[in-house]
């Protein structure tokens, strides 16, 4: 039995991006709480500014908050690989299916374009983290690799029946 769980990388870019999102809707959301209190524009629609504005901070900090909590968990026993990213992505691969399995060194951004679970025109790929993996030849041709901090004992473990 194999166990490995991993925290999903979060780009300096995403993290930039969030943060400038956040300080545009709060400078909005001042912005608007400023006007209606000193030009006393028509609260009704004041109203609906100020709740949009505070909506979308909320929102965006939340997605700020959770994402770097986002693991990537990996268990393989005697049946099953199975791979789940988040709460979004569940990957259950038949061992029996298995054909052939090696180590691999990828480029994430490079490869697929990034992080999670990627598909590019030849494989698919299940990645938190790093560039090592192991890529997995099934019967039907697909080609599946999941990013492991320890491709040599991931490879242990497939090997060992």
């Amino acid at each position: 039995m194999y166990r490995e769980f991993q925290e999903v990388a979060l780009t300096s870019l995403v993290k930039n991006i969030l943060l400038i999102s956040i300080g545009i809707a709060l400078v909005i959301l001042l912005s608007s709480i400023g006007y209606e209190v000193f030009v006393k524009i028509d609260n009704h629609l004041s109203n609906k500014l100020v709740f949009t504005t505070a909506l979308i901070s909320v929102l965006t900090y939340s997605i700020y908050a959770y994402f770097p909590k986002i693991r990537m968990e990996i268990n393989v026993n005697s049946e099953f690989i199975d791979v789940k990213i988040g709460f979004l992505t569940h990957k259950r691969y038949s061992r029996a299916k298995l054909v052939q399995a090696h180590e691999i060194e990828f480029q994430p951004i490079a490869d697929f374009g990034g992080y999670g679970y990627r598909i590019n025109s030849s494989k698919r790929a299940l990645i938190a983290k790093g560039n090592q993996g192991v890529e997995l030849l099934f019967e039907d041709g697909s080609i599946i690799i999941i990013g492991t901090d320890n491709p040599e004992e991931f490879l242990l473990t497939l090997n060992t029946k």
